[in-house]
């Protein structure tokens, strides 16, 4: 989440996948968003808003990395 957050107004999208995929594990990027996603939620709960987080899937298969990095 650093690296993404240090890089995303520097690098095109286009840079930052590819290396996001490359430098860390699929577990690395899945236990990331897991973190975010309840930080966001929690930080909502705080302000007290009324708020419906996304899904976010479970991908399978080879392109498991690349699918997983995509929906960021």
């Amino acid at each position: 989440m650093f690296f993404l957050r240090k890089n995303f107004y520097k690098l095109p999208v286009s840079q930052l996948k590819p290396t996001l995929v490359s430098f860390y594990t699929e577990d690395e990027v899945i236990n990331a968003k897991d973190i975010m996603q309840k930080a966001v939620l929690s930080a909502v709960k705080e302000a007290g808003v009324d708020f419906d987080p996304p899904r976010l899937p479970k991908r399978q298969g080879d392109n498991k990395g690349k699918l997983t990095v995509d929906t960021f």
